[in-house]
């Protein structure tokens, strides 16, 4: 239990800079990280990986509120662009988190891996143009950002994420600075978490063989001891994140993303081979 308990705080304070630092949520680290921790609590096999996602959305739903809030103070929100994305996400979002469950999750983490590896390429030879180059980019219209926001729904609630991976570049590729790209991301990423979380409860609530302390597929106390850590740590994080030139956010958040995804590659290789 000491080992679980240790494990789940350093895990909070990396959640944190993570998603102040890049407005993700954490969900491609916290899922990996609770598939070894959670057995230790007595999370049956069968449903060791819903748990993990499940958990882990209710927690990014703290983590990326608290991202969410110190981007609007920097003023790093385009409202605009959430009215035109939002809807069409939450409503995919909750269609698919009553559907997971029934999948197999270890084909999925691949699928949504390899979209990182391809996300991240095209951010680090984007982080190579200029800021003008950038802003001269059209916006979508409001079609297809709807279908964006429907794909990315799916890959994020499939993949156990709050999107933000997919979310920002998109933005960014629509004609939003990197900077504000990833706060009105984070802005996203509360409102998925939070309906992709009730799906999970709702999926969960007929197991019988669950923890104590679990509401649905969620763990409360391991909801609980991440966001001891990650809520201060995501002003830490978004502090770095001002300090930074734009091209230089993108270079380190494409980096991010393609050891992200090469490490959850080897993991769902892993996983179908054994």
């Amino acid at each position: 239990m000491t080992t679980y308990v240790i494990g789940i705080l350093i895990l909070g304070v990396f959640v944190g800079l993570v998603s102040g630092m890049f407005g993700l949520g954490g969900g491609g680290i916290i899922v990996p990280v609770l598939l070894l921790l959670l057995p230790s609590i007595g999370v049956p096999k069968s449903e060791l990986m819903f748990m993990a996602m499940g958990t882990s959305f209710a927690t990014m739903i703290i983590s990326t509120s608290a991202t969410a809030y110190n981007q609007y103070r920097s003023q790093n929100i385009d409202f605009t662009r959430v009215k035109l994305f939002l809807p069409a996400l939450l409503l995919t979002v909750l269609i698919t988190s009553q559907i997971v469950t029934s999948m197999d999750q270890n084909f999925l983490k691949l699928f949504f891996s390899l979209f990182l590896v391809y996300f991240g390429v095209k951010m680090l030879i984007q982080s190579k143009r200029t800021v003008t180059e950038i802003a001269d980019v059209m916006t979508y219209p409001k079609t297809k950002n709807s279908l964006a926001a429907i794909g990315i729904g799916v890959i994020a609630t499939l993949g156990g994420v709050s999107g933000a991976g997919l979310i920002v570049p998109f933005f960014n590729k629509t004609g939003l600075n990197i900077k504000k790209a990833i706060g009105t991301a984070a802005f996203c990423g509360v409102f998925l978490t939070i309906f992709a979380a009730v799906g999970f409860i709702v999926s969960g609530l007929t197991y019988p063989d669950l923890p104590p302390y679990s509401l649905g597929f969620i763990h409360l106390p391991t909801v609980l001891l991440i966001s001891i850590l990650s809520v201060p740590m995501t002003k830490v994080g978004v502090k770095i994140m001002l300090k930074i030139s734009d091209n230089n956010i993108k270079r380190y958040f494409a980096l991010f993303l393609i050891a992200l995804s090469l490490y959850l590659i080897v993991m769902a290789v892993k996983a179908l081979i054994g």
